[in-house]
């Protein structure tokens, strides 16, 4: 392999020199090429800590190093604000002796330094999508200037946006960028976890018609300490936990935050008891800007011992340095996100690769009949099975009918001319922008006269389109300019209209959930009106079940199954984890539950296991509801993302699977069928300002999977 390192800027050259390196890993040379050599977009999917942050700087950096210093050259986009932070100080530090400018913009950043930047913009801008939506709607006039020489640019973390509308909503902020500054940058994704690298590649190159190279580096080898265990006690599992990070550099990670609130007060409380005054922190989302600041300096503290209990929010690529143990509670429900965790420790190879991942189920009711299996010790094998043994990881899936995004940039668009535009403008603007290719114009005509029939755009006297006052509000709001949905309270009431309380997010029908001390199964959703309409059912749930029908892939379903069909114990199961996936084993083996999806628990209780991912069991709820309500005495339940009960008689059974059958079918199309009218399908921020037919065929084209449902019928 030819050294690149020799063509690099002298004060890189320094840089590398200054830090010891005793040489570019080959990521970083296969980069230098790729930037120095041609005019390509350029994918770098490889490990954590593998140094892709320099592997995409070194080369820009040498490249823009010479021109002209007034205005942005490299755009850098990136999902967190503490990786923004934390990659800021970096580049700032390797950029210092070029006189290079680094600038940094997001929520938590100053006024006077945003105004700074706008006033003499030149060098890096590192942003997040939602302060780039910012800068284009409220200093569109000076888009031209501020990137009239944007040569690069870099997309960090690019798996967390694939498939996504943040992911789409940056796509069309470059390709609104490209057209008013008339400039084509060059774009380089970075990411640790893409399940797809062609659909990634797809993605670069639909803003500015490049190529997109992605060197391959081999198969990476899972070379981690890894340990599964498995408690039926909560506090037993805490004290466990507390003594595995004690004195270590740790990161506990949960599925919520508040599971991550329970954890910190109840490492803090035994911290307490054992008079260890041990440092214990919190990360979330819902947590003061300081208080998060105050978490990732406390890791980087060379001088100090420190545990940070986290969600999602110190999963992407903050360089947290020398951490030494990474903690899970339960399974994420990717193969990608438990890549994410795992890869936080063992970086700067100075530490060794340490990962201890626990697994648990919470406290049981042992009458409780769905329970049969211990799902979430099964999923969390499955999914390090499937990425040993198969390097699996999951492939975002492109939305064909983005239409929240879709009323959102039209809003933008609008709001950042200043004059208006004609129908002809706005629809050849908005319809161009990377990510509603399959967008129809008759579908667009049907949103702008939905968006004008509610007063959110209005035409003037001169045929141009502009904002309504119903949208002027909107868009005065911070909150206009992130497309993700924020935490939104549904209120939740029994059968007969009394108000129970509230949980944090929508419950699919036929989902079931915990409030008020009881188990709730909804039976309505109002999705406008943010009210879920619930029965009472009896036993517990566990944390590992939320509610919601989102994010397990089909791969992992079936490899579940898999898990119970062999006889190996995995080298990294506890004593406890061991003996509990033997019995769960023994017990799908005794039962059949591997030999035939439907089986009988009680006089009329039926369960389905058909092991599938969120989208399918989503859309065979729907079938069954629909398609055979009449039989059935009580509502389909989805009692955990594996498993499906129903109250059938055995009279009966003949009369539901002919039904079942009858109504099969493969066609996409048809499954807009199964949404009930009542429905309101706001799924995405921006749902309330798209008319109900366009969101049911959203709803039908992108979250239900109508061929799986049909594979099963088969089986029956």
């Amino acid at each position: 392999m030819q050294d690149n390192s020799t063509r690099l800027a002298p004060f890189i050259k320094e840089y590398v020199f200054r830090n010891g390196w005793q040489g570019l890993r080959p990521v970083q040379n296969e980069a230098i090429g790729v930037i120095l050599d041609t005019k390509d977009n350029l994918l770098l999917s490889c490990g954590t800590s593998s140094g892709k942050t320099e592997a995409a700087f070194f080369p820009i950096l040498t490249q823009i190093e010479k021109m002209p210093k007034d205005g942005v050259s490299v755009l850098y986009i990136a999902p967190l604000k503490a990786l923004i932070n934390d990659q800021f100080e970096r580049i700032t530090y390797l950029c210092k002796s070029a006189g290079i400018s680094v600038y940094h913009r997001h929520g938590d950043v100053s006024s006077r330094n945003k105004e700074e930047f706008t006033e003499s913009p030149s060098g890096i801008l590192q942003i997040t999508p939602e302060s780039l939506e910012s800068l284009l709607i409220c200093h569109g006039t000076k888009i031209r200037n501020i990137f009239r020489n944007l040569k690069f640019v870099v997309i960090d973390e690019l798996h967390a946006l694939l498939g996504t509308d943040r992911g789409g909503q940056v796509l069309c902020q470059i390709s609104r960028i490209m057209k008013i500054a008339e400039v084509n940058p060059r774009l380089v994704g970075l990411s640790a976890t893409v399940g797809s690298t062609e659909s990634a590649c797809r993605m670069l190159s639909k803003c500015n018609d490049r190529s997109t190279v992605c060197p391959s580096f081999g198969g990476e080898k899972l070379d981690v300490s890894l340990l599964y265990e498995y408690f039926e006690d909560i506090h037993a599992r805490d004290e466990f936990i507390y003594d595995a990070v004690k004195k270590k550099n740790s990161l506990v990670f949960s599925n919520s935050r508040e599971e991550t609130e329970k954890i910190t007060a109840s490492l803090r409380d035994i911290s307490a008891k054992r008079h260890d005054n041990g440092d214990i922190f919190i990360h979330h989302g819902n947590i003061s800007a300081s208080l998060r600041h105050d978490a990732e300096k406390a890791l980087k503290s060379p001088s100090r011992h420190t545990v940070v209990c986290a969600t999602s929010t110190l999963e992407l690529g903050i360089d947290i340095g020398r951490l030494e143990r990474v903690v899970s509670l339960g399974t994420p429900n990717t193969v990608s996100s438990f890549l994410q965790r795992l890869g936080r420790s063992g970086r700067r190879g100075n530490t060794p690769e340490m990962l201890s991942v626990f697994t648990y189920e919470s406290e049981k009711d042992n009458a409780d009949r769905y329970d049969i299996l211990p799902f979430e010790l099964l999923q969390g094998i499955a999914i390090v099975e499937l990425y040993r043994r198969e390097r699996f990881v999951e492939s975002a899936k492109e939305k064909k009918y983005p239409y929240s995004l879709l009323a959102h940039q039209t809003l933008s668009v609008l709001a950042s001319s200043i004059e208006g535009l004609s129908l002809p403008e706005l629809a050849r603007t908005v319809l161009t922008l990377a990510p509603f290719s399959g967008i129809s114009s008759e579908d667009y005509k049907l949103l702008l006269s939905h968006l004008y029939a509610k007063g959110n755009i209005d035409r003037c006297d001169d045929g141009k389109v502009i904002l309504g006052l119903g949208a002027e509000k909107m868009i005065n709001s911070f909150k206009f300019y992130a497309v993700f949905k924020e935490e939104v309270n549904y209120t939740v009431r029994d059968e007969d209209g009394k108000e129970i309380g509230e949980i944090p997010e929508a419950v699919s029908p036929g989902g079931k959930f915990s409030l008020a001390g009881r188990v709730w199964i909804c039976e309505r959703l109002d999705s406008e009106q943010r009210i879920i309409y619930a029965r009472a059912a009896k036993g517990k749930l566990s944390s590992f079940w939320r509610g919601s029908l989102t994010g397990i892939d089909d791969k992992i379903a079936e490899y579940v199954k898999k898990i119970l069909s062999e006889d190996e114990i995995y080298p990294y199961l506890g004593k406890n984890a061991a003996r509990v996936l033997t019995s769960a084993r023994k017990l799908a083996k005794d039962n059949g539950l591997l030999d035939y999806p439907m089986h009988k628990l009680d006089d009329d209780l039926y369960i389905i296991l058909p092991w599938f991912g969120s989208s399918a069991m989503n859309t065979l709820c729907r079938f069954i509801r629909k398609t055979t309500g009449g039989i059935v005495t009580s509502r389909t339940v989805i009692e955990n993302p594996y498993v499906l009960s129903l109250h059938l008689e055995d009279k009966d059974i003949d009369e539901f699977l002919t039904l079942m059958r009858a109504a099969r079918y493969v066609d996409e199309s048809k499954n807009i069928s199964l949404i009930d009218d009542s429905e309101g399908c706001f799924t995405e921020k921006y749902d309330y300002l798209v008319p109900k037919p366009l969101l049911q065929k959203a709803y039908a084209g992108d979250r239900m999977n109508a061929k799986k449902v049909s594979e099963l019928i088969e089986l029956l």
